[in-house]
């Protein structure tokens, strides 16, 4: 018996945060579906690992508006012709361009869109482009879908409260995790000494200047410990000249300070024998390696954005956390506010605390966290809004 068809939408499969969620999300569906995953650019290359060949909508990455224009139409008509072949039962989209793209393109099939962060709080919006997105594209086209999905319950509330968009077509589903595991391509031994783990795209909007310097402060009250980023990012080259700066050597060898492995597809190697992990962005959905950590059993400290950190520190703790006043503890690590001079000193004590205590995660809090997003709920939820 031939398994429905299903299209998975997203601009490209580079390592990313979203883009990793559309890979898990593909896999977890292909028991049930047959999924054709599509990207925008034929020079896109998948850095995940996809259940079946990645499609692409024919065109190249544009400079100019003219080009850009071109490839809307372009991606609009092959997208279009796509669905009337495949005839699928849903499509699902990942990330903006994608969700306009999935919308303007509707046919028989039921369109969801999936949103993986906020649209309020992004950083990367210039001001003619938040109003254009917030005033129009996303209340109009948005409200169009059959669907809307988002991986946290702030995000949920910000587009109905804020979007004005229907709250009867919202759901909020947690990503699972994959199960966590060794790989012999990793060194069991990776560096014995105590290090702080940072796992994601080195951009400015993950705040790691910010982190390097509480580093570099910790760092001459703990002179074995390092600092290990894991990822590659725009803001690679800023992070090295900051180090040199202060100081702290910095480079992919090990016996560096910091330390830089880059892209790594088998990030538990590296966080099994971490210290602790921090996370310091402007704004998150559903932070993936902070949710990793906290399944491996290694305790978090966070900075406490808009909107994930709070909720994912929630649902290991078994309810809501309201308080206001920081540090917030919790049995799976620490929630403080972003970094900054007035919070840098909070920084500095609640990581060392962690270090010099040894801290893991309280087996209860892991417990939680884990059935909260186990892969059967995650599964059974999206079959639900696909079939219903």
């Amino acid at each position: 018996m031939n398994k429905p068809n299903i299209v998975m939408l997203i601009p490209e499969l580079t390592m990313g945060g979203a883009q990793h969620s559309f890979a898990r999300l593909a896999w977890a569906l292909s028991i049930h579906y047959t999924i054709i995953p599509v990207v925008f650019d034929v020079r896109t290359s998948p850095f995940y690992l996809m259940p079946s060949e990645v499609k692409n909508l024919t065109t190249k990455p544009a400079q100019t508006i003219f080009s850009k224009v071109r490839n809307v139409c372009i991606r609009f008509v092959q997208l279009r012709k796509l669905k009337r072949n495949l005839q699928p039962v849903a499509c699902i989209s990942f990330l903006e361009g994608a969700d306009y793209l999935n919308v303007l393109t509707k046919q028989k099939e039921k369109v969801i869109i999936s949103i993986r962060g906020s649209k309020v709080h992004d950083p990367n919006m210039h001001m003619y482009m938040f109003a254009l997105r917030t005033k129009f594209l996303i209340p109009f086209l948005y409200k169009k879908a059959d669907k809307i999905v988002t991986v946290n319950k702030g995000i949920q509330k910000e587009l109905v409260h804020f979007f004005r968009l229907n709250a009867n077509k919202i759901e909020t589903i947690y990503n699972y995790i994959d199960a966590l595991h060794d790989s012999s391509l990793q060194p069991n031994s990776f560096l014995q000494t105590p290090y702080i783990l940072f796992s994601g795209r080195l951009a400015h909007e993950k705040g790691i200047r910010e982190i390097v310097k509480v580093f570099a402060s910790i760092q001459v009250k703990i002179p074995d410990l390092k600092l290990v980023l894991l990822g590659d990012g725009p803001e690679k080259e800023n992070i090295i000249h900051d180090a040199n700066r202060v100081g702290l050597t910095i480079g992919k060898e090990e016996y560096n300070q910091i330390v830089l492995p880059g892209s790594v597809s088998n990030t538990y190697a590296y966080l099994k024998n971490a210290s602790v992990t921090v996370l310091n962005s402007v704004s998150e959905g559903f932070p993936n390696a902070m949710a990793e950590s906290l399944l491996a059993g290694k305790r978090v400290v966070a900075g406490d954005c808009p909107y994930g950190p709070r909720e994912l520190f929630a649902l290991g703790e078994g309810k809501e956390i309201t308080d206001e006043e920081y540090p917030i503890e919790t049995g799976g690590g620490t929630l403080l506010p972003p970094i900054d001079e007035k919070s840098h000193s909070v920084w500095i004590h609640a990581i060392s605390k962690i270090i010099k205590s040894n801290l893991n995660s309280d087996e209860l809090f892991v417990s939680r966290f884990k059935a909260a997003t186990s892969k059967e709920n995650f599964v059974n939820s999206w079959r639900k809004i696909i079939q219903g």
